[in-house]
């Protein structure tokens, strides 16, 4: 009978040592990465430095500048026009122009590569506080009977440091006893 009595004691102070426990369960570390994108205006020189391209022949439709033909169609009214491709280079950036023109511009395209980006990255880390815990357990012979039964109080500091104190009651030598103890975070 005394047995039985002991199980359901150990039981109990486990149970109830599991339920503090969960109860003052401390948040946990949070990591926040940000992104930002700073826009930062640059000027840069640009020159061209390959010899300047001849330009090519091509047949613009009179209604609409952006169709360009190759040969001259017969059946659609065309302009004769000059196409110029260009690259310019610069000290932190590369231009590739596309100029038609008739001797009166027709129409323009850049695409202006820049090698400056700049893209701040900032992570931020939120600690958890120090934070107490209540435990409890039991202590097994090696056949499975219950030596005593414990509950403790711990002090974690800011995740790095665990201070605690255990009581229980030593069900072999019918006493009670008082334990310390101390963690450090690996």
């Amino acid at each position: 009978m005394l047995k039985n009595r002991n199980i359901l004691t150990a039981v109990a102070f486990l149970v109830i040592g599991v339920l503090l426990t969960r109860s003052c369960d401390g948040g946990n570390e949070s990591v926040r990465t940000v992104t930002k994108t700073r826009v930062v205006e640059v000027k840069d020189t640009l020159f061209v430095t390959d010899t300047i391209v001849k330009p090519k022949v091509v047949y613009v439709n009179k209604t609409n500048v952006e169709t360009v033909y190759i040969d001259k169609p017969d059946s659609i009214p065309t302009i004769k026009a000059n196409k110029y491709n260009q690259r310019i280079v610069g000290n932190r950036s590369v231009a590739d122009v596309e100029v038609l023109t008739t001797g009166e511009l027709l129409d323009l395209k850049a695409v202006v590569t820049c090698r400056d980006s700049i893209i701040e990255k900032e992570t931020i880390i939120t600690k958890t506080k120090s934070n107490v815990f209540v435990s409890g357990g039991i202590g097994l012979y090696n056949k499975g009977i219950i030596r005593d039964v414990k509950v403790g109080l711990d002090y974690n500091i800011k995740n790095d440091l665990l201070i605690g104190i255990e009581a229980g009651y030593d069900l072999e030598i019918q006493q009670p006893f008082v334990g310390f103890r101390v963690g450090f975070s690996l």
